[in-house]
């Protein structure tokens, strides 16, 4: 008897991996561009799914921090550095982590906007690699799920502009800090913050970032958040309000 309920234990658990293993993954999120993700099969696009952010050999060196930390493999361009405009005026660009989210939700180059990511760039990956994948005027390229970002795009019909929710633009004045010392924030008002991030909010080199509220890999919490945002979760992680 204890045999057979050993069994059933055995065969329930590798009957639940499946869900373990997709839970809190990017596979089949908003962030999954191949042709079985979250917006539907697309015929042509590729069937990778990290290609799209990450290549294994000739990833883009350049986007690195003061530090010399580096965007972690990053498989995308950014065309003008310069064209950011951080919050409160700050000098200078974005760091490499929120550098390279930028380099897709920037995404303003075909909406007449000041961009950082110029057309070619947006379309193509530094190192195409894997099946479904073709270059692009030898720079390299990819066959993404355009439903992706031009959620009425062929072939449904409709303008091929891009969705705009995803599209936060060059400049950076209207939306929250990052690049910041969190240090530094605490120091000058230390009655308005927490000595550090808490549920699990993360800094980078001491410095919050988009990836400091946002986990680009697991959407569990939806809008892709490292803690659910009720009763102002988030916010409540780093201010004292």
């Amino acid at each position: 008897m204890r045999n057979i309920l050993n069994r059933k234990y055995i065969l329930t658990i590798l009957l639940m991996l499946p869900m373990v293993a997709n839970s809190g993954s990017v596979v089949g999120s908003k962030h999954d561009l191949s042709n079985s993700n979250f917006y539907g099969a697309f015929a042509g696009s590729s069937t990778q799914v990290c290609v799209f952010c990450h290549t294994p050999h000739s990833s883009n060196s350049g986007l690195a921090d003061a530090g010399g930390a580096n965007a972690p493999i990053w498989n995308r361009r950014l065309t003008n550095l310069s064209a950011f405009t951080l919050y409160d005026s700050s000098v200078g660009t974005p760091s490499s982590i929120s550098l390279a989210c930028l380099s897709c939700h920037d995404g303003a180059s075909g909406m007449g906007r000041v961009s950082a990511v110029g057309p070619v760039d947006a379309h193509n990956v530094i190192n195409a690699s894997g099946t479904g994948l073709a270059g692009d005027s030898g720079n390299g390229g990819e066959t993404p799920n355009c439903a992706a970002c031009h959620p009425f795009a062929r072939p449904s019909g409709g303008t091929t502009y891009p969705s705009t929710t995803w599209q936060i633009g060059a400049d950076l004045t209207d939306d929250h800090p990052i690049s910041i010392n969190y240090a530094a924030s605490f120091a000058h008002n230390p009655d308005e913050f927490l000595s550090q991030p808490a549920n699990g909010l993360k800094l980078f080199n001491g410095l919050i970032e988009c990836a400091t509220c946002h986990n680009v890999h697991d959407n569990d919490n939806g809008l892709f958040l490292r803690t659910s945002n009720m009763g102002s979760g988030v916010c409540k992680s780093c201010h004292i309000k």
